[in-house]
Formats: structure tokens, C-alpha cells, sequence
């Protein structure tokens, strides 16, 4: 990449907010170190009705970051929580028309000052690549690697994290291509974001960026690892593993990403699977009658939908 910077791509960072204000400060004082133009860049954050003085806190942040000549920081105010995907939709339509890549974040990662610099490096190696991640690690452990990709396995309508719980060696330090990428960090080029023109926002949380990965290869695209791109994520920040609305989402979800993105036998296969693969799920939440409902619910409004 050339010196110039001008030359740079531009770049529209988004993500949203619920109640995370602190992850969100955390993740912009890591953004205000990225080694790219500050005039290449835009931050598009879309609050969704936080009530822990996220939006105050955010312009106060903003302020102190005008000074460095960034060229848009935008706070959208949503009145209530619409869901990631539908942030992420209405974060995109106010990016600079001529953005040539989307960051998709979530609040609750802290980046390297060179991820991006190397994303697009890598980005602008190929036509082909559609989406670009980096090497994902533990917030809490940040030596041992969270995510670099991620193998989808249909027949349970979910995916697998390749390199979890691993030490950092050898073994992930080339460029890779997966069948999908983790959603908390992902570089989209703009001829992707225009093939997929916007996120599925009845999914409200969860499964939109599997379904990303999985329609930038049906596009043609590539869903590429760039292992020189370090992201370190706080796992289940916002939402713990067995609270309810988890439960539910991930239970109603992936019903109807196998019903949007597979055919029909596949998702009878699915259907027939789903039960005796849920079972040791339901006897860990048998004591817990909220998470049983959860997981029934999530059932009924998956299959229905």
C-alpha cells in the first residue's frame, strides 16, 4: 500500500451499543490507536436505547477525539433496542457513500494499532476477498486464540471456532481461507456489502454474521483469515451462555437460518437432528424452568417463523 494517504481505502466502522459503555470506550480508545489515516476513517456507533449513560459518555469521547481528524464520529440514537442486525443496517445506510470497506465490530473487542492496516492489505490483494478477519483472542487470556475461523457444521445449524483454546504458534500464521468468520470482527469490501445489501434483522441477535460468511461464498467471494490482524474479544459480555434470551435466540435462530440458506431436505435432516442433539442441553437446564421455556420457545417461534 502506497504512502499517500490518499491512497488508503476509506473505511466505515460500525457497531452497536446496548448498555455496554464501558466495552465501548475501551473499544474506541483502541480504534484511536489503529496506524491508518484518521482521515480515512469514520466511527458510526448506533446506540440502542441504552439506559447506563452510554450516549453521554460516547459524545463526551467523541469530543476529545475530534482533535484528531477523523473524517465522521456519529452517535445514532435509536429509542430502543432494535437488534444488532438492524443497527448495523441503519449504521450502514449513514456511512460515506464512498466507503470502500465496512468494519463490522462488536463493542466488546479491543483491536491491535495494526489490524486494520493489515486487513486491508490483504483485502486489497484480490477482488475475490469479500470478508476479512484476524486472529481472535481471549480478553481475559490474551495469549491463547479464541477464534481464527470457523467450520459450519449444518446438520446441527451451528459452527465450530478453529484454533480455540490454543496457544498462540505456528500453526495459524498464514493467510487461510474459511467457511465463515467470527461476527465480532469483520472487514467487508464494498462490492460485497452491495451483493448482500443489508442484514437479516429478524435474527435480532445472533446468526446474521454466519449468514454473512455463508452468502459472501455463495457471492463468489472468500472469506479470508489474516493472521498478521490480532483482535482480542470478551466473551459473552453482554449476554452470559445460560441466560434466557441466549437460550432463545440461538434455539429460534438457527431454525430459521437453515430455512433461509438450505434446502428443504436439509432442513428436515435438520429438524430430525435437532431434538436427540438438544437433550444433554435440556437435562443441564432441567432446574432452571426460565431456560426450559426459553429453549421451548425458541423452538416454537424457530419452526414457525
Amino acid at each position: 500500500m502506497e504512502n499517500k494517504k490518499e491512497k488508503y481505502p476509506f473505511i466505515s466502522i460500525i457497531f452497536p451499543n446496548w448498555n455496554g459503555k464501558n466495552n465501548t470506550l475501551e473499544c474506541l480508545d483502541s480504534l484511536e490507536k489503529l496506524n491508518y489515516p484518521k482521515n480515512r476513517m469514520e466511527i458510526i456507533i448506533v446506540d440502542n436505547g441504552s439506559t447506563d449513560g452510554s450516549q453521554e459518555s460516547i459524545k463526551k469521547k467523541f469530543k476529545e477525539m475530534k482533535n484528531s481528524k477523523w473524517f465522521t464520529l456519529k452517535l445514532i440514537e435509536n429509542q430502543k433496542n432494535i437488534g444488532a442486525p438492524a443497527a448495523y443496517n441503519r449504521g450502514i445506510k449513514e456511512a460515506n457513500p464512498d466507503y470502500n470497506y465496512i468494519w463490522k465490530l462488536d463493542n466488546d473487542i479491543v483491536v491491535d494499532k495494526d489490524s486494520l492496516i493489515e486487513l486491508v492489505k490483504a483485502g486489497e490483494s484480490s477482488s475475490k476477498f469479500g470478508t476479512l478477519n484476524g486472529k481472535i483472542y481471549y480478553y481475559n487470556n490474551p495469549n491463547i486464540i479464541w477464534s481464527v475461523g470457523l467450520k459450519l457444521l449444518w446438520f446441527i445449524g451451528a459452527c465450530i471456532h478453529i484454533g480455540k483454546n490454543q496457544k498462540d504458534n505456528n500453526r495459524y500464521n498464514s493467510i487461510h481461507f474459511f467457511d465463515h468468520l467470527a461476527g465480532c470482527s469483520v472487514l467487508i469490501k464494498k462490492t460485497m456489502m452491495e451483493k448482500l445489501d443489508k442484514f437479516y434483522e429478524d435474527y435480532f441477535i445472533y446468526y446474521d454474521d454466519i449468514e454473512l460468511s455463508l452468502r459472501s461464498t455463495k457471492f463468489g467471494f472468500k472469506n479470508v483469515y489474516v493472521p498478521t490482524a490480532k483482535i482480542w474479544h470478551k466473551i459473552h459480555r453482554s449476554i452470559k451462555k445460560d441466560n434466557p434470551k441466549f437460550i432463545y435466540y440461538r434455539t429460534r435462530n438457527s431454525f430459521i437460518f437453515m430455512k433461509r440458506n438450505f434446502n428443504f431436505l436439509y432442513y428436515i435432516i435438520y429438524i430430525i437432528l435437532f431434538f436427540p442433539l438438544s437433550f444433554l442441553k435440556i437435562l443441564r437446564w432441567w432446574k432452571t424452568p426460565i431456560n426450559i421455556n426459553s429453549y421451548i420457545n425458541g423452538v416454537k417461534d424457530g419452526l414457525r417463523h
